[in-house]
């Protein structure tokens, strides 16, 4: 025994005692499979440097079709006509054929193509997704998409990387369509010369006709909840609040019920 407690990590003792006692060795947990960013993806993250379109590609044809989504929404921010034209055509696929993974990544592959080839973006939130696991988010985004969360409010996500999770805002678990949401996005919001402040999706309308522009001007629904997917210092949110209620004058207080956050992140 005392062989056993010098030598041996406690792990290999207690397997060794358990032998000895005549007992099977303890079961092990199975650990989880964490996905591994392509190598390519990693070494710019890593040495800071920008990700562009050969780098979403790569995360596509990797298998991370949420995140090539995110991206190339994001990627397609200075063109607002390609970026509806891949929204409608993503929207479309998903509520077409929900399980049908190839052709949701020949609609990503070919919004990629038509990404100015200048464009680069900081992978900082890539890496907190990585570090904190894809699974993880997914899941979180499932429930946060789930009926026992929306109860009656239209989902509002805060682009761009809560559009991670957006094939759960388009379709149930079971592949049904949805009802109708937004997509808000901030850069939109703050330049004043901007006629749109994100796009509204209706899952359940005929195909071409579930993704439009969203105008600053809209009907704001009574009942809403906005969802983001990290908050740092908060300030995000009051500048989200802000536009949402300026025509109701200054003393309108934050409404923190109205939000939901995937993850909160220390500053």
């Amino acid at each position: 025994m005392e062989l056993v407690g010098k030598f041996f990590p406690d792990k290999i003792k207690n397997k060794i005692n358990r032998i000895k006692q005549g007992l099977a060795p303890a079961a092990e947990p199975e650990a989880s499979i964490q996905r591994i960013l392509p190598w390519d993806v990693r070494v710019a993250i890593r040495y800071g440097v920008k990700l562009d379109p050969s780098h979403i590609e790569s995360l596509l044809n990797s298998g991370f079709i949420n995140e090539s989504i995110y991206l190339t929404t994001k990627a397609l921010g200075n063109d607002k006509e390609k970026q509806l034209t891949f929204l409608s055509e993503l929207t479309d696929q998903i509520v077409q054929d929900p399980k049908n993974l190839r052709a949701a990544k020949q609609v990503i592959d070919k919004a990629i193509k038509t990404i100015d080839k200048s464009y680069a973006v900081n992978g900082t939130k890539l890496a907190q997704v990585s570090r904190q696991g894809f699974d993880f988010w997914d899941k979180k985004f499932e429930e946060l998409s789930s009926d026992e969360v929306q109860i009656d409010s239209t989902p509002i996500l805060i682009a761009y990387a809560s559009l991670i999770g957006i094939r759960h805002f388009i379709v149930d678990p079971d592949g049904t369509a949805r009802r109708t949401f937004m997509i808000m996005v901030p850069d939109y919001i703050q330049d004043n010369k901007e006629q749109i402040c994100g796009y509204i999706i209706t899952p359940t309308n005929p195909k071409g006709e579930r993704v439009s522009y969203l105008p600053k001007n809209f009907q704001r629904p009574d009942n809403y909840l906005f969802i983001d997917d990290a908050v740092r210092t908060g300030k995000h949110k009051e500048d989200i609040w802000e536009f949402w209620n300026k025509d109701k004058g200054s003393n309108n207080t934050l409404d923190a019920a109205r939000f939901r956050t995937l993850v909160h992140v220390p500053v």
